[in-house]
């Protein structure tokens, strides 16, 4: 879902950095640092009402780019990929400059009219940052792309089409991490008829190069029955469609090599993980994370995470507002932010984000 006000940009994309910046310690008391609003307002086109799926990268000390995709709303063929410049004034703030499109999928031949989703910016070297997206008549039927910006975002490359190797998406909704200099690990996800599913692909760049030599899948990632939510068996020919499973995965290492990722859940109570022990190669089946509660309604909400320099890992998710269930308007309306301290083996909530009262139609999800 969109963020439900029209022509209003959150930009928790950007507070979560400055989390990164300024919480290495949290406490329950602390405050949030920076709040505000992404500023101006995309006036063009006028129908322009609703935007989602907020992505961040640092170009220098100074200078941000944040992308999201927007239009009248979410699945509609007017629905871009938009990109925002800010820079760091004299004062210490941040000015961040008029919006503009970086895609549309009618630049792509044979993907005119159809809407773009879930762009995912990331540093690749000092040199290219990369733009991953995704463009299709809907999730269940995306194609994944890449462009490549070699200015801090100032101009960007043509789209190459990822599907070209072996059917890789690129990372769903949550950054890469990376493995080393020339490769890196992305979270991706099928939305199919039946089922969500999460696969890692691992891409592998040529040296000193932003071309990518190979992409390799893993399996689809085990999900054991007894964690899966009730499944709603209907005689109608929509009763099948999406009834279970996890996408969206976010990454980070832990302890030994290892890494973890935690995903949002189609109907399941919490959130879930799953760790490897190989980079990546392959994964152990999911488990329950029983102290992150999978807010956001029946399908849940985005999430995403990053692990700080002294090994403490930030999670930051909704929760399900009091009095509020699963279902119900406004069950993305609180953000809080997590804390692990031993590499993800348990969370506790420091910091309330956005608690904008359920009745208002608020959304502040996908961070």
């Amino acid at each position: 879902m969109f963020v439900n006000k029209a022509k209003f940009i959150f930009f928790f994309a950007a507070f979560f950095i400055y989390s990164v910046f300024f919480f290495s310690k949290l406490s329950s008391n602390q405050d949030v640092v920076l709040s505000e609003q992404l500023l101006p307002l995309i006036s063009n086109p006028i129908n322009h009402k609703r935007v989602h799926a907020a992505t961040i990268a640092e170009v220098s000390e100074d200078h941000l780019i944040t992308a999201y995709f927007g239009g009248t709303d979410e699945g509609k063929s007017d629905v871009k990929i938009w990109l925002s410049h800010g820079y760091k004034n004299d004062d210490d703030q941040w000015d961040w400059y008029e919006p503009f499109v970086v895609e549309d999928s009618n630049k792509i031949i044979g993907e005119g009219n159809k809407p773009c989703y879930n762009p995912v910016l990331f540093r690749l070297n000092e040199k290219t940052i990369l733009l991953f997206f995704k463009i299709g008549i809907s999730p269940m039927k995306w194609k994944g792309y890449l462009k490549r910006s070699f200015d801090g975002g100032e101009t960007w490359s043509v789209a190459e089409d990822l599907s070209k190797y072996g059917g890789a998406v690129g990372p769903t909704r949550c950054k890469p991490i990376r493995l080393s200099d020339n490769t890196i690990l992305c979270g991706s996800s099928v939305e199919g008829l039946v089922d969500w599913y999460v696969q890692m692909e691992t891409f592998t760049f040529h040296s000193n190069s932003s071309n990518i030599s190979s992409v390799k899948k893993s399996k689809p990632i085990a999900i054991p029955h007894n964690i899966l939510g009730p499944t709603k068996i209907k005689k109608d020919k929509k009763s099948l469609l999406n009834r279970t499973g996890i996408i969206q995965p976010t990454i980070f290492f832990i302890d030994n090599g290892l890494i973890k990722i935690v995903c949002r859940g189609k109907g399941t109570k919490y959130l879930v993980s799953s760790v490897s022990n190989n980079l990546g190669q392959t994964w152990q089946p999911v488990e329950q994370e029983i102290s992150l509660t999978n807010g956001g309604g029946d399908c849940g909400s985005g999430i995403d995470s990053v692990r700080l320099e002294n090994g403490n890992i930030l999670l930051v998710r909704n929760v399900l507002p009091n009095d509020i269930q699963n279902g119900q308007c406004g069950d993305r309306s609180k953000l809080v932010l997590d804390i692990s301290y031993n590499n993800g083996q348990n969370w506790k909530t420091v910091l309330t984000l956005e608690d904008t009262p359920a009745q208002h139609g608020m959304q502040h999800c996908y961070p």
